[in-house]
């Protein structure tokens, strides 16, 4: 499989923020280390990083997350009852105590 080009990606997403375009040219060999050496693989990747980055737009993630929706949503991972959990939170929300 031949690498993707910044052209390439561009015909596609046009409004791509630049440096996802330079992540997927420079980091072509640790695309392909990581096991996408097909196009069909390359393909469900694109479109994986596509939807979760508005087409290649949005490059800082929403941290409106309330404490309890995270605990809600993710249990498995968020417990109130975790102090490191919780520090993080605080920390992240700009609570620091």
């Amino acid at each position: 499989m031949n690498p993707v080009t910044a052209e390439e990606l561009h015909r596609l997403y046009p409004r791509a923020d630049h440096r996802y375009v330079e992540a997927l040219v420079g980091g072509w060999s640790e695309i392909q280390r990581a096991g996408i050496t097909t196009p069909l693989r390359w393909c469900h990747f694109l479109a994986q990083c596509a939807h979760e980055t508005g087409d290649l737009r949005i490059v800082r993630e929403d941290t409106l997350w309330s404490l309890d929706r995270m605990c809600q949503l993710w249990p498995s991972r968020f417990k109130k009852t975790d102090p490191v959990f919780l520090t993080r939170y605080q920390m992240a929300k700009g609570d620091e105590q």
